[in-house]
């Protein structure tokens, strides 16, 4: 009996520290994973944000760039010419 009970304890016990080991590394994976995860969504939204934000910029910049300069300069050259 005695040697019964001490199988079974030392069963129990590393059944329980496998249990707690698996379960430490599944968390440890699960949170490093959340980790990875949210790094590269941060990482890739901010590279969409600032490509997306320069895409726009640009389109914004450079109708009025081309705009801006032709209706200032087309006047005071004619002004000029004449």
């Amino acid at each position: 009996m005695a040697q019964m009970k001490l199988m079974s304890a030392m069963n129990l016990m590393s059944a329980m520290k496998l249990m707690s080991a698996i379960k430490l590394m599944s968390a440890i994976k699960l949170m490093s994973a959340i980790k990875l995860m949210s790094a590269m969504k941060l990482i890739s939204a901010m590279k969409l944000m600032s490509t997306m934000k320069l895409m726009s910029a640009m389109k914004l910049m450079s109708p009025m760039k081309l705009i801006s300069p032709m209706k200032l300069i087309s006047p005071m050259k004619l002004m000029d010419l004449i």
